[in-house]
C-alpha cells in the first residue's frame, strides 16, 4: 500500500441561524466591554495584521511565506525537497461562538447570542497580508418576525 492516496476531508457543522453583521453602528457588548461592530471589525484585522506583521519581523518574508504556504518534504536526494503549495489560511474562531449580546440599531434593547468570526488570511509579495473576514451573530432565542398581517395593518394605518 506504498501507492494509496489519502482524502481529508474536514466537515464544519455550521449553525445555519449565524448571519452576517452588516449594520457598523450596531453595538456588541462582552461582559462589561461595547465596541459598535464597525470598531470591533477594525480590532480584528488590526490584532491579525499585528500578529502576522510580528512573525515576518521576527524572519524574512521568504521564510513566512513557506511558513504559510508550503510543506516541505525531504526527498531522498538530500540536495532537494518536495514542495507543497497551499492557497490562503481559512481561520474560524469557536465554532460553537463566543457569548455575546447585540443592541441592533432601532432596537428597545440587548439580544444575547452566540458571535462568530471566519477569516481569509492570504499573503502577496506585492500587497503583503490580505485578511477579508465577516463578523457572524446568532441569538440564544430565534427572532420573531412580525406577522404578515402586522405590515398590512401599518399600511392601513398610514393611509
Amino acid at each position: 500500500m506504498d501507492n494509496a492516496h489519502y482524502t481529508y476531508i474536514t466537515l464544519y457543522i455550521m449553525n445555519d441561524n449565524f448571519k452576517p453583521l452588516d449594520c457598523d453602528e450596531d453595538v456588541l457588548l462582552f461582559n462589561q466591554d461595547a465596541y459598535t461592530v464597525a470598531r470591533f471589525r477594525e480590532l480584528v484585522e488590526q490584532n491579525i495584521r499585528d500578529n502576522f506583521g510580528n512573525r515576518m519581523n521576527q524572519q524574512s518574508s521568504t521564510r513566512v511565506i513557506d511558513i504559510l504556504y508550503c510543506l516541505r518534504i525531504p526527498t531522498n536526494n538530500p540536495n532537494s525537497n518536495l514542495f507543497i503549495k497551499f492557497g490562503n489560511i481559512n481561520w474560524i474562531s469557536d465554532r460553537e461562538g463566543i457569548n455575546c449580546k447585540i443592541l441592533r440599531m432601532g432596537a428597545k434593547s440587548w439580544q444575547e447570542g452566540k458571535l462568530r468570526i471566519q477569516a481569509d488570511i492570504g499573503f502577496d509579495n506585492k500587497a503583503g497580508i490580505k485578511i477579508e473576514f465577516v463578523v457572524e451573530f446568532c441569538p440564544d432565542e430565534p427572532f420573531e418576525p412580525e406577522s404578515p398581517l402586522d405590515d398590512l395593518r401599518k399600511l392601513i394605518q398610514n393611509d
